[in-house]
């Protein structure tokens, strides 16, 4: 069906949609080489072993069995991506963590999640970049923002989305009290169609100046250098302290 689309002479009259098509189409034609690749592999495999047990060779029959046990591992795997069928599964993301209600407690437990997501993108192979990161006052994070680059990493972490609680012994209370802290989590799939435009009306945002936070020197702690600007329409925000 895409092949018959992408052989249509009228197909580049629309870009963007001879764009999206191109991208699907060679994103099935890859998956399907995979597939094929996976195929051959396990009936080379299934022979040794039949080879290995006629001629008595009992490390190739084990080299042969541990190289099927990791096939299946890796097909469980792509098993799951094959779950990951919404629109944006396949885009890289951004994760943006926040500390909730409960001062020093929430913005300790903030900096451990984010930690975690950052171990979880280095274990599957993303890469990571922090965005934007302000500490809190005593420990951990006021909020933080990092890129994370990788096939399926939206599809992967879009669970994520939400508020997150601990109820521990508090490190930092000396009575050694139970606190609750919360933490909230979004996550942002990075599209990859860039040719989209977007128009945004002027009257439509709202534009806020204000000292930005941590480390810096007096340029940046005793002037509204840090901007912070809102979409008053869907309330998106975007903020940045840390360029001029």
């Amino acid at each position: 069906m895409l092949s018959s689309q992408l052989d249509k002479p009228n197909l580049w009259d629309d870009p963007v949609h001879a764009g999206k098509i191109s991208r699907e189409h060679g994103s099935l034609m890859g998956k399907i080489k995979e597939v094929k690749a996976f195929e051959q592999e396990l009936l080379e495999h299934i022979d040794m072993i039949k080879l290995a047990r006629e001629e008595n060779d009992v490390d190739l029959e084990k080299d042969s069995v541990k190289a099927l046990q990791e096939m299946r591992r890796s097909a469980k795997e792509k098993e799951l991506e094959a779950l990951l069928a919404g629109e944006h599964d396949s885009c890289s993301c951004f994760i943006e963590v926040q500390a909730g209600a409960g001062g020093t407690e929430s913005m300790d437990w903030a900096s451990m999640v984010m930690k975690m997501y950052k171990m979880w993108a280095h274990h599957h192979g993303y890469g990571v970049t922090v965005v934007d990161e302000m500490p809190g006052e005593i420990a951990g994070i006021k909020r933080a923002t990092i890129k994370v680059d990788g096939e399926y990493a939206f599809g992967y972490a879009k669970a994520e989305v939400g508020v997150h609680r601990l109820v521990r012994i508090s490190p930092f209370d000396s009575a050694k009290r139970r606190h609750t802290s919360f933490a909230a989590v979004a996550v942002i799939p990075i599209l990859g169609d860039t040719s989209t435009h977007v128009q945004i009306n002027e009257s439509d945002l709202r534009i806020e100046r204000f000292r930005a936070g941590g480390a810096g020197g007096q340029h940046v702690n005793t002037t509204e250098s840090a901007v912070r600007i809102t979409h008053i329409p869907t309330g998106v925000t975007a903020t940045c302290q840390n360029e001029r």
